[in-house]
């Protein structure tokens, strides 16, 4: 599944689509919706994707966006692996 890249105005976004406000979050729980949450929480501390100033959330997740792009994971195994998590 490839992921669409995020922009500024996409920081911060409560309101919508899990798929559109959170790309990569909602890639990951629909590969493995078991281990979601963990995953999320170790790509979010290891690619530093938490709330920051805008300029660099965005550059951090489009970089993470870009390893799932080229990667491609389907399941956790291949999840971890992408991210080195």
């Amino acid at each position: 599944m490839q992921l669409n890249y995020v922009t500024d105005s996409d920081q911060g976004k409560v309101e919508g689509e899990l798929e559109v406000i959170m790309p990569l979050y909602h890639a990951i729980k629909t590969c493995s919706p078991a281990d979601a949450d963990l995953l999320w929480e170790l790509i979010l501390e290891k690619y530093e994707l938490g709330v920051a100033n805008t300029n660099s959330w965005v550059v951090n997740m489009n970089a993470a966006i870009n390893l799932w792009n080229i990667q491609q994971p389907t399941c956790a195994n291949t999840i971890k692996s992408a991210f080195n998590v």
